[in-house]
Formats: structure tokens, sequence, C-alpha cells
């Protein structure tokens, strides 16, 4: 059993979870320009640890995969339900495998 990556979750959530948990960006003397954390995108890039453009390509799709979601909520330290309402609750596959018969003696 796994997570579906064809699911997916709203970035919009993400975001404002962000720019709930950290000061606004300021275009001068911000906590960003010292290394300190806002809620810019930048700084939101640096901490997911993903390049400014890969974090543009999923603002521009206004959506990331469930198993993103779980990568990144956990490099922000947090469970992704607190960010995703209903995240436990999105569908999952599930597959029973079998092992291949080997004849008798192999």
């Amino acid at each position: 059993m796994g997570v579906d990556t064809q699911v997916t979750v709203p970035i919009e959530d993400l975001l404002r979870w962000w720019r709930q948990q950290n000061p606004p960006h300021k275009q001068s003397g911000c906590k960003c320009g010292k290394g300190g954390v806002c809620g810019s995108n930048e700084s939101l890039a640096r901490k997911l640890q993903v390049s400014h453009s890969t974090l543009h390509r999923r603002l521009v799709t206004r959506k990331i995969t469930m198993a993103e979601s779980d990568v990144w909520a956990r490099r922000l330290r947090v469970h992704p339900g607190t960010i995703w309402r209903g995240w436990d609750r999105a569908p999952v596959r599930a597959a029973l495998s079998t092992p291949p018969r080997r004849p008798f003696g192999e």
C-alpha cells in the first residue's frame, strides 16, 4: 500500500499555512536577507529544500502530488494534515502480489 502519486493537493493551502507561520516579506531589512525566514516564496523554497524554479512550477499548476506533500510537510516539521485538511482521507492504491510459482525442485 502506498500513496497514489497522481492524487494532488492544492498548493494554496501550503502558502496560506506558510504565511500564517512567518512574518511578511519586507523590501528592505527583511529577516530573509540575514539568513532568517519570512513569508516569501524564496524562504519557503529554502525550507522545503527545493529550487525556486521547482516551487514556481508547482505554483503555476496550483497543485502538488500527495508524495510531495508528505515530504514537504516533513521538511517543515509538521504533519501534512496540519496544512491540508482531509490529507489523511486521500485515496490510496493498494495491490496484493503473490510470488511467482517455481517448479518443484528448483
